[in-house]
């Protein structure tokens, strides 16, 4: 399996190659690659600030626990509630999946 270190390192690239793919795809648009690690909410407000973004566009799949839902909320709720930018949240049928 390998150390925590070689682990981190092994999901940072696959991160990496996984952004410079979609930001490939995202013609006429100016997208920044970002991988960060910590909580997913945080650091995508944080980054939307750091980067003074006119809008965050995030995905949401609502294949949650209704019990956890409730309690936590979805990482796209957190984001709404953790900007101060417009929020656009995609659920799957707008993403193209059915």
């Amino acid at each position: 399996m390998g150390s925590p270190a070689s682990i981190i390192r092994k999901l940072r690239a696959k991160a990496d190659r996984e952004m410079a793919e979609m930001a490939s795809l995202a013609v006429g648009v100016e997208v920044t690659p970002v991988v960060s690690e910590g909580i997913p909410f945080y650091e995508i407000a944080r980054h939307a600030e750091e980067f003074a973004v006119d809008a965050v566009v995030i995905g949401k799949s609502g294949t949650r626990d209704l019990r956890e839902a409730l309690f936590f909320g979805s990482t796209a709720e957190k984001v709404v509630r953790a900007c101060r930018q417009t929020v656009i949240v995609l659920t799957g049928t707008e993403r193209g999946e059915e």
